[in-house]
């Protein structure tokens, strides 16, 4: 995991339509897998597995080699503050970003 590196590329959270997209870069020179996107709000966190959580629009749950973007959709997401992404490698492959 320590040539493990991941990158937002951009996302967009829609309050109206609780929907947050999320381009994620592998900056790293070794394939991520296993995303999971944990959600900040006043009343606690929440998870989603983007590879197989129903919320999820366009779920992959193949590995995500080096140099390549991966976009996700999630639906449902209300009223964040907050989120962070991780993979198979939390301490080097992860995002957190205020909304």
């Amino acid at each position: 995991c320590v040539y493990a590196r991941m990158n937002l590329d951009t996302y967009a959270y829609d309050r109206n339509s609780n929907q947050l997209i999320l381009i994620i870069n592998n900056d790293g020179r070794i394939g991520l897998q296993n995303f999971t996107l944990f959600l900040y709000n006043g009343s606690g966190i929440g998870k989603v597995s983007l590879e197989t959580d129903a919320s999820v629009t366009n779920k992959q749950n193949t590995t995500l080699p080096p140099g390549e973007p991966r976009s996700f959709i999630v639906n449902g997401i209300s009223n964040i503050t907050r989120f962070r992404v991780i993979s198979n490698c939390p301490e080097y492959a992860f995002v957190d970003k205020s909304v």
